[in-house]
């Protein structure tokens, strides 16, 4: 004769309901512990990848402010050392009395090259989230705009100092 239990199986199978029930729950758990884990190194790849993006970005805004700002304290030319001509004064450019405009444009493309930059890694070290579209996307313009004006205060810089691009091109191209 065999005993029955509630729900009509037989005391044979209540173990095998049971060990079914505990192997699903089991497996439940399992697969959701394992997405979790995969989610979590997916997470901390990506994270990794961002890092090294602001990582990257932040030594190249430090490379254009460097020579950025030593342009600007050291202004290429030198200083006048004394007041013996009435046209200039000690401590004055020299390039600047000499090609007033030229000097004009390179300060202003050499001043938007360094605070452009310097804004570029200020916002980095306040933690800018990279993961934003938007954010990435001032990140990115204002990179191109340091790069785009120290570029062109360097060619200011050369056509005002005299740098001579046909020498330059004999040497470069033999």
């Amino acid at each position: 004769m065999m005993s029955t239990v509630a729900g009509g199986s037989t005391l044979q199978e209540a173990p095998d309901r049971f060990l079914s029930k505990l192997e699903d729950g089991f497996l439940r758990k399992l697969n959701e512990f394992l997405r979790e884990q995969k989610e979590w190194h997916e997470q901390k790849e990506r994270n990794g990848r961002l890092e090294s993006y602001r990582n990257a970005i932040m030594i190249a805004a430090s490379l254009i402010a460097s020579p950025a700002f030593h342009a600007g304290a050291n202004t290429a030319g030198g200083f006048w050392q004394d007041d013996s001509n009435s046209n200039h004064s000690a401590g004055g450019s020299i390039l600047a009395d000499s090609f007033p405009r030229e000097y004009g444009i390179m300060t202003a493309s050499n001043a938007t090259a360094f605070f452009t930059s310097a804004d570029v890694y200020l916002l980095l070290l306040s933690g800018l989230p990279l993961n934003n579209k938007f954010c990435t996307g001032i990140l990115m313009v204002a990179m191109w705009i340091a790069i785009v004006a120290a570029g062109f205060s360097f060619l200011i810089y050369t056509e005002a100092t005299g740098f001579d691009t046909d020498t330059f091109n004999k040497y470069l191209h033999g």
